[in-house]
């Protein structure tokens, strides 16, 4: 029986975006998943805390369990870092925890911290030790893909995972009129109150009704601060609750949440991603979403107003090289 880990980047999380990516890595490495043993990690705390599994770790089955995996999916986001610290890192990987993890670790989709371009000593040593060398590594971009071959590794760009079911055909179902309906979402770690009230302004005058899905832990108080929880639906915040609307509701999508839009063209809604940082503005040259900075409300108009195809520029060879390396480890 195979033995693989899932480093859930959901777990511990206060942002259902986290659950959008590892939902989609579920779903493209279901062959290899489905019929195997899979052990959920989380990525927020060291797996091999001192003491994790007593002073004789060999003797604990958990432990056993985790030395038995053939491999570990690293899901997406921004995981890769310049250094190593136990304190601000989204992926909280340790020295300790190449007990277990050395040599497994397999990246599917994952990305990096922005604003640097080489990793430290410590952590190129780290990375170096936890990846795997027998696989390549999926990239969410050409930094990161970089990044990982400068640790021996090798790599693809492949984009975000949760990109990879839009191809051709599937974005050619996606309507180019507006709806009646539109469904947004905000940041709450990247406020703008003016721009914020502006956008839902737009909304509330351009469609009949607007509902605000609550990816993260703070919006909910931040809508409210603005003044529109009354005069909006609020769907509840959690993935089955949006998947749930999006499979039910004709809408369009308009919001700052990069994945809440992406999981939106996944379900064949029309979408267009408002910026608050770099991730959307990046994507948006390589990929060809549907993408107006928050601040520009005309050109936002426009769009909304407007007749606009969706064409997301997809490396199927590159998604389809990173597959294939794992058919046939279905096997039970």
């Amino acid at each position: 029986m195979h033995v693989y880990g899932l480093l859930d980047t959901s777990i511990r999380t206060c942002n259902q975006g986290d659950y959008i990516i590892v939902e989609s890595v579920k779903r493209e490495l279901a062959k290899c998943l489905d019929n195997s043993f899979v052990l959920e990690l989380p990525t927020h705390a060291p797996i091999m805390r001192p003491g994790e599994f007593g002073f004789r770790p060999e003797g604990n089955s958990d432990y056993c369990a985790l030395k038995q995996m053939d491999c570990a999916f690293l899901c997406g986001t921004n995981l890769i870092a310049h250094d190593i610290t136990s304190k601000w890192n989204q992926w909280n990987i340790q020295e300790n925890d190449l007990s277990v993890l050395g040599g497994k670790v397999i990246s599917v989709g994952v990305g990096s911290a922005p604003g640097f371009s080489s990793f430290s000593r410590r952590a190129s040593k780290l990375y170096s030790a936890v990846f795997s060398k027998s696989f390549i590594h999926s990239a969410r971009d050409e930094r990161t893909k970089l990044l990982l071959e400068s640790c021996g590794l090798r790599a693809l760009n492949t984009g975000c995972v949760t990109m990879w079911m839009l191809t051709k055909e599937h974005c050619d179902a996606i309507p180019c009129n507006k709806s009646s309906v539109a469904v947004a979402t905000l940041t709450d770690y990247k406020r703008d109150p003016d721009h914020d009230t502006q956008l839902l302004d737009l909304l509330l005058e351009l469609y009949e009704k607007v509902y605000l899905w609550i990816q993260g832990i703070g919006d909910f108080a931040y809508v409210n601060d603005l003044g529109f929880a009354d005069k909006i639906e609020l769907i509840a915040p959690n993935l089955n609750a949006y998947n749930s609307f999006l499979n039910h509701v004709d809408c369009d999508y308009v919001g700052t949440r990069l994945h809440a839009g992406i999981k939106a063209m996944q379900k064949t809604k029309r979408s267009i991603i408002l910026g608050v940082d770099n991730r959307s503005f990046d994507i948006s040259r390589t990929y060809g979403i549907n993408y107006v900075p928050r601040d520009d409300i005309d050109a936002l108009k426009r769009k909304i107003t407007g007749k606009f195809e969706t064409s997301i520029g997809i490396n199927e060879l590159a998604v389809t090289e990173f597959l294939s390396q794992f058919e046939g480890m279905s096997v039970v």
